[in-house]
């Protein structure tokens, strides 16, 4: 049995975002894959271990000297463990990485997106070029980081790519002559997120005359400026603001057209959500967005900040039952075949058993 003691210093709850959906996710299915698996993370109030959905998980209390309360317990583990997990790219990540790999764990660190390398100061380029040297795996999403981890001299046979992962739903039957066409954004209210440039499309849709009702699942700083513009732009009565919640899967359930129209995105979990129910995917050309929607998607992606391509794009789809219904089945069957969870942990633990041999 392989023994793997994963860090992630926000492991849920509450899922704060995609990456600790992502760790909690992968971890719950290693398990399943008879992999031994325990979470080291942090917690707001007290130290404790526990279980949450199944998984042990040993919450450290946030402190001045919780990195060192960290550090003392990798050292106590390091007979426990074989492959440690790091999920955080943060400084408390990389040093948990460097940390471990110097007590002899043999380190996968999980590396998100390219950009986490853009506008270092000298002390983290010091740092990451530590962090890169010392681990056995990086595990990457896309080519791009690819590209620029070798670019930092990290050698490509340790470099391991690998998808992130979902758990596959039923798929959603497409509705026949669907008016209003309900449209869902789901995400931070953030400005690289780019809600506005979908809600500036939803004006262009209204000029021509589409019968369409848009909510936006999430909160954030942009939320006044938004609701702003639906106003200034006349669309305020189809275009409903949920705030953060729980059940994000009814809303997508209930949507037409999911729409990601990000300008920066790594590997997007609301993309891969959505294709796991086969909802019709509109999504901006960044990140893994192309490869992860295929052939078929690539008539519903545009390029960022463009408003008159992403109108044209949900124009497509609006009055095409068949063409949404044929997409919904592509991108599902795509998901299943690619992105299951189940598949995704197979793949690490083939990793985990070459580098325990």
């Amino acid at each position: 049995m392989i023994n793997v003691l994963m860090f992630d210093a926000a492991y849920p709850p509450p899922v704060i975002g995609g990456k600790e959906k992502q760790a909690h996710l992968l971890t719950r299915e290693l398990l399943n894959c008879q992999a031994k698996v325990k979470v080291v993370t942090f917690a707001h109030y007290e130290n404790e271990s526990g279980q949450y959905q199944g998984v042990d998980v040993r919450r450290l209390k946030r402190s001045m000297v919780a990195p060192v309360v960290l550090m003392v317990y990798l050292f106590r583990m390091r007979f426990v463990f074989d492959i440690l997990h790091v999920h955080t790219p943060s400084r408390i990540g990389r040093g948990v990485a460097v940390f471990g790999a110097f007590l002899g764990y043999r380190v996968i660190f999980k590396f998100p997106n390219e950009h986490i390398l853009d506008n270092c100061s000298w002390i983290d380029k010091v740092f990451w070029r530590l962090t890169l040297r010392m681990v056995r795996l990086v595990v990457v999403l896309e080519n791009d980081t690819f590209r620029k981890l070798k670019a930092w001299g990290v050698k490509k046979e340790r470099i391991f790519f690998v998808a992130n992962g979902v758990q596959l739903g039923s798929r959603k039957e497409q509705r026949r002559k669907a008016k209003p066409l309900r449209l869902l954004f789901v995400g931070r209210l953030l400005p690289q997120k780019r809600c506005s440039d979908l809600i500036a499309a939803c004006g262009v849709l209204r000029a021509r005359r589409v019968d369409w009702k848009l909510d936006i699942v999430g909160d954030g700083p942009l939320k006044n400026d938004l609701q702003h513009l639906s106003r200034e732009l006349g669309i305020d009565d189809r275009v409903v603001f949920r705030g953060h919640r729980d059940d994000v899967s009814r809303f997508m359930q209930e949507a037409d057209v999911l729409i990601v129209p990000s300008e920066r995105e790594g590997m997007s979990n609301v993309i891969l959500e959505g294709m796991s129910i086969g909802i019709p995917i509109v999504a901006s050309d960044v990140g893994s967005a192309k490869r992860m929607l295929g052939t078929e998607g690539r008539r519903y992606i545009f390029e960022p900040y463009d408003i008159k391509a992403l109108a044209e794009k949900i124009l497509l789809l609006a009055d095409d039952d068949e063409g949404r219904e044929r997409y919904s089945v592509y991108l599902f069957d795509r998901c299943r075949k690619y992105f299951s969870i189940n598949s995704i942990a197979e793949t690490y633990m083939v990793q985990y058993k070459r580098l325990t041999s």
